[in-house]
Parts: structure tokens; C-alpha cells; sequence
């Protein structure tokens, strides 16, 4: 009867300590017991806040720390509103930590996750490219945005989502629409468009600099 609860427990003090000496590389015996203990404190009130287990908050701030995208603190802070994202759409959480550390990896501050998620969920309720959907493409997508030029702004990720749901009304799925918005938004940026642009005539002036 005990058994899969001491081995979860095993499991996940193992995770812990590993977590932390990665975070705390190179520290002494002290701050690393007290890093654990921050550590801890996060994931449980990760948990606390999202209905979700120790083990699946840990492996969530793992991937955040491992993206190299934010700081150890940050991580901390942001790790309760991504458990919570997760848990509202019924998505990973290391699926939703992806979306936030490309979005820090394209521009936006660590200021404007929350608005960003809660843009993205709002996108995903009144759509039919949803939340879970978004997790498997927006991270593509925010790289192939900053390629494209777009600033980092909670309006252009605004367009970025409206985007998706545009193009999910004419794709036969979500995989779908998700890999043609990617496809879009590498051709505006690619060499060829700009080389075909230079052949354009516009008000009697041929070529233009498309970029």
C-alpha cells in the first residue's frame, strides 16, 4: 500500500536536490540547503495555486531554468502563473514554459507573462486554435516573428494569435494552421521575397527594398 507513495516522494526529493545543484552550481553546502529549501517553497506553492503535483511544478521549473532565458528568481516568480495557465487549459506546464521562455527569448519583459498568457487563453476560449494548440506552435511562432521584424509588443502578439485562429478557419487542423502561420512568417522574412521585390514595379520606379 505504501509503496508508489514512498517512491513518488523518492522521486521527487531526487528531483530536489538535482534542481538545486544545478541552480547552485559551485555554492557551498549552506546556500545550497538553503537554495533547496527556496526551491521547495516555490513548487509548493506552484501546487498550492494550480491544483497540480510537486513533480510536475519541479519538472516545469526545470524547464524554465534549463532555457537559460530568465534568472533563478525569475523563474521563482513566474512558475505559480504558468501551474496555472496549465491547469485552465488542460495543457503541460513545461508546454506553457516554453511559450514564455520564447516570448522573454523574443523581446517581452518579464513584466508583461501574465498579460501575455491571459491573452493567449482568452484567444484559445473564443477560437478554435486553443490553448494546448498554441503550446505546440507559438513557440516556433514567437522565433519566426522576431526573425520577421515584429516588435516585441502584447499588440503584435495579440495579431500573432488573431493569426491563428484566421488561418484555422481554412486549414483542415490545428497542426495545420499552426505550421502554415510558421511557414508565413519565414517567407516574409526570407531572401527570396526580398530578391522578388527588387523586380517589382511601383509608380513607374522599379524595385523596392522589401525588408
Amino acid at each position: 500500500v505504501l509503496a508508489q507513495p514512498i517512491s513518488r516522494t523518492m522521486d521527487y526529493d531526487t528531483a530536489l536536490r538535482h534542481a538545486t545543484n544545478t541552480a547552485f552550481a559551485g555554492k557551498s553546502i549552506e546556500e545550497k540547503r538553503a537554495g533547496m529549501a527556496q526551491i521547495a517553497n516555490a513548487v509548493s506553492d506552484a501546487s498550492h495555486v494550480s491544483g497540480q503535483s510537486r513533480e510536475r511544478s519541479l519538472a516545469t521549473m526545470n524547464a524554465m531554468v534549463d532555457s537559460g532565458a530568465m534568472s533563478d528568481e525569475a523563474v521563482r516568480r513566474l512558475l505559480p502563473t504558468v501551474m496555472k495557465t496549465a491547469t485552465a487549459a488542460d495543457a503541460d506546464g513545461e508546454a506553457i514554459a516554453s511559450i514564455v521562455t520564447k516570448a522573454l527569448q523574443a523581446g517581452f519583459a518579464e513584466a508583461d507573462i501574465e498579460s501575455l498568457l491571459d491573452r493567449a487563453m482568452q484567444s484559445g476560449a473564443d477560437g478554435g486554435f486553443e490553448l494546448k494548440d498554441m503550446a505546440r506552435w507559438l513557440p516556433q511562432q514567437l522565433a519566426a516573428m522576431k526573425s520577421a521584424g515584429m516588435g516585441a509588443t502584447l499588440d503584435n502578439f495579440s495579431s500573432l494569435l488573431n493569426a491563428n485562429q484566421l488561418s484555422f478557419m481554412t486549414a483542415g487542423s490545428t497542426d495545420e494552421a499552426g505550421n502554415n502561420l510558421v511557414n508565413l512568417l519565414a517567407k516574409i522574412s526570407s531572401q527570396d521575397v526580398v530578391s522578388k521585390a527588387k523586380n517589382i514595379t511601383i509608380n513607374g520606379e522599379k524595385g523596392f527594398d522589401f525588408t
